[in-house]
């Protein structure tokens, strides 16, 4: 009786579980496997992430594009004032504090906020959230909480329609050394070629070493093709299209701007936000290689960078009709 009492004891248990567990080597093969897919994954992943803040770059430039046509309509077709250091202006427009394109359009977009520096300081214009539209995702730096930056964008303007107003320096040497003035934006030629606003270069702000802006805060690209608008290399044109005869293919309108330093024993382009790139075209998307551009009829386009004289982007993409 004991033992069949044992027996049945015995059998009536239930079976016991083996546990179960990763061997290292099954453990170092998933980790393997992870690394693997990390690897796959990860340059899609920048490359998806980088073509997203290039889209939203574009979609900053069709938004300024609304803002330059709205100001052109209500202002007798006239493009906005690039930069204006203060007192009279020759062209109209505030008459003692000094402005630029980027608050004439923030006005435009949010008629609260000021047109020249001292209202735009009072109205809370430069540290307001509508700024943002001004600022490449891909810029480097942060976002101005200093209400004194007025300057504060990504992008900067074509010196001849939207140029630097001034009446000592610069002067439109194709105009009798007058003081520039905006074009009105149905005087514009082959519109759809024409670059008005681009990605441009920045620097470190002189109050906060974290916010990036155009250097001196005038955000016009004053040093484009070597300063081509006032005088630029042999057989300037003065970024007109009054192409000279005889001129060497270079300087012809299929001929790439030339991006590289003042004349020199060694010029090269420095494609950097730094102040060894100042007020200039930035190509900053894709690696360094795409700058975007607000085109003169409202398109964006994307220009590519192999060398500072070789792009995608010339001289009849800035030469414009005198």
């Amino acid at each position: 009786m004991t033992t069949q009492a044992t027996m049945s004891a015995t059998t009536s248990r239930p079976p016991s579980r083996r546990r179960t567990a990763f061997t290292l080597v099954e453990l170092l093969v998933v980790i393997g496997i992870i690394a693997v897919l990390i690897g796959i994954l990860m340059p899609a992943l920048q490359s998806a992430r980088m073509q997203a803040r290039s889209v939203q770059c574009k979609s900053n430039l069709r938004s300024i594009g609304q803002a330059i046509q709205m100001y052109a309509l209500a202002n007798k077709e006239s493009l906005p004032i690039g930069f204006w250091g203060g007192g009279s202006i020759p062209a109209g427009g505030p008459t003692s504090s000094g402005t630029h394109w980027v608050l004439l359009l923030q006005n435009t977009l949010a008629g609260q906020y000021g047109t020249d520096w001292a209202s735009a300081y009072a109205t809370g214009a430069n540290v307001n959230k509508i700024r943002e539209v001004f600022i490449c995702p891909d810029a480097p730096g942060e976002f101005s909480m200093n209400a004194g930056v007025s300057g504060l964008t990504s992008y900067l303007s074509h010196p001849r329609l939207i140029p630097f107003m001034s009446t000592g320096w610069p002067l439109d040497g194709a105009n009798g050394n007058q003081p520039f003035k905006p074009y009105k934006i149905s005087r514009i030629r082959r519109s759809s070629e024409i670059a008005m606003i681009f990605d441009g270069s920045l620097q470190p702000s002189g109050t906060d070493g974290n916010v990036y802006g155009p250097a001196n805060d005038v955000p016009v690209a004053i040093v484009l093709d070597q300063y081509g608008f006032v005088n630029g290399p042999t057989n300037a044109t003065y970024m007109t299209d009054q192409y000279p005869a005889g001129a060497p293919p270079w300087n012809a309108p299929s001929g790439s701007v030339n991006f590289n330093a003042n004349p020199g024993p060694s010029p090269q382009f420095n494609n950097t936000d730094s102040t060894q790139n100042p007020q200039n075209i930035r190509f900053r998307h894709n690696k360094d290689k795409i700058a975007n551009a607000l085109q003169a009829d409202g398109s964006v386009q994307s220009y590519q960078f192999r060398d500072g004289t070789n792009s995608d982007f010339k001289r009849g993409n800035i030469n414009v009709n005198p």
